[in-house]
C-alpha cells in the first residue's frame, strides 16, 4: 500500500518547480532590458542631434552678427572713400581710385573675421554693399562729367561766338568760328545727349544774332532803332546776321529785335542822363568863374 502522504508531496514539488522554470524563461521579461537600453540610445541620439543643431545655430548667429557689424564699419569706410574721390577733379583717375581702394578696405574686413561661417556671412553683405557703392559713385562721378562737359564747351562755344559775332574780324574768321563752335557742339551729343545738344545748337544761333546786334547797337553814333528794324525785316548788310536768322524762328527773331530795342533805350536814357549830368556840371563851374571874374578870389579864412 502506497502512503498518500509521499505521492502529494511528490506532486507538490514538481508543480512549483515547473512553474518556477516558466518564469524564468518568459521572452517578455526576457526583452525588456534591451527594450529600455534602445530606448535611452533613442534618447540620447535626440539630445544630441538637438545639441548639435543649437550649437551650429549660435554659430550662425554669431557669424552673422559678426560679419553685420563688419559691414556696418566698411560702408562708412566706403562712404568717406566716395567723397574722398569726387574731389579728385580728374574724373577718371577719380574712378580708378575709388575701385581700387574699394577692394582693399572689403578685403581688409574680409580677413579680420573669426571663421569661415562669418567670411561666407561677411562675404555676402560686402558684395551688397560694394556694388551699392560703385553704383552711388559712379553716378555721382558721372554728373561730374556731364557738367564738367557742359561747362567746357560753354567756354569754347562763347569764344567763337565773341569772334563770330564783332563786325570788326574778317568774314572768313568770323565764319570759321561759328563753324567751329556748331562742329563743337555736335560732337559733344555722347556726352551730353541728342536734346540737349539741340538746345545749344538753337541757343548757338540766337546768341550769335544777339552779340552781333549789341555790337553794332554798341558803336559810336549807332541808330539802334534802324539796326532792330533791319534785323526784323531780313535786310541787315551784315554777312553774320543774314545766316543765322535764317535758322531763328518769327518768335526768335522779334524776342531778339525787342531785347536789342529796349537795350538800346537804357543806352540811350543812360548817354542822356549823362550829358545833362554834364551839362549841370558846367554850367556850376561857368558860374563859379563868373563870379570869380566879378569879385576876384574869395577871402581866406584865418
Amino acid at each position: 500500500m502506497k502512503v498518500p502522504t509521499y505521492e502529494a508531496q511528490l506532486q507538490r514539488s514538481r508543480q512549483g518547480q515547473g512553474q518556477f522554470l516558466t518564469a524564468q524563461i518568459s521572452a517578455s521579461a526576457m526583452a525588456a532590458p534591451g527594450r529600455a537600453y534602445a530606448e535611452a540610445g533613442q534618447q540620447t541620439g535626440q539630445v544630441a542631434r538637438e545639441l548639435s543643431e543649437f550649437f551650429m545655430k549660435k554659430a550662425e548667429i554669431g557669424a552673422k552678427s559678426e560679419a553685420s557689424a563688419a559691414a556696418s564699419k566698411m560702408q562708412l569706410e566706403l562712404a568717406e572713400l566716395k567723397d574722398d574721390a569726387l574731389r579728385n577733379p580728374n574724373m577718371s583717375q577719380a574712378e580708378e581710385q575709388y575701385r581700387r581702394q574699394s577692394q582693399i578696405i572689403v578685403e581688409k574686413y574680409k580677413t579680420s573675421m573669426s571663421n569661415t561661417l562669418a567670411r561666407r556671412a561677411f562675404g555676402s553683405a560686402a558684395v551688397k554693399a560694394q556694388t551699392k557703392g560703385l553704383l552711388s559713385f559712379l553716378k555721382q562721378n558721372n554728373a561730374r562729367v556731364v557738367e564738367a562737359a557742359k561747362a567746357n564747351l560753354a567756354e569754347t562755344v562763347q569764344q567763337d561766338v565773341n569772334v563770330a559775332s564783332d563786325p570788326d574780324q574778317s568774314v572768313t574768321a568770323r565764319r570759321e568760328s561759328f563753324v567751329n563752335a556748331l562742329i563743337d557742339i555736335q560732337t559733344s551729343e555722347p556726352d551730353l545727349g541728342a536734346e540737349e545738344v539741340q538746345k545749344r545748337i538753337e541757343k548757338l544761333y540766337e546768341d550769335t544774332a544777339q552779340s552781333t546786334l549789341l555790337n553794332q547797337v554798341n558803336r559810336p553814333d549807332a541808330d539802334a532803332a534802324a539796326i532792330a528794324t533791319a534785323f526784323r525785316n531780313g535786310t541787315s548788310t551784315d554777312p553774320m546776321i543774314q545766316a543765322v536768322r535764317g535758322n531763328l524762328s518769327a518768335i526768335q527773331i522779334d524776342a531778339i529785335a525787342t531785347a536789342i530795342e529796349k537795350t538800346a533805350a537804357r543806352n540811350a536814357k543812360r548817354d542822356n542822363d549823362a550829358r545833362k549830368s554834364d551839362d549841370a556840371a558846367n554850367k556850376e563851374n561857368d558860374k563859379e568863374i563868373a563870379l570869380q571874374i566879378l569879385f576876384g578870389d574869395a577871402p581866406q579864412q584865418d
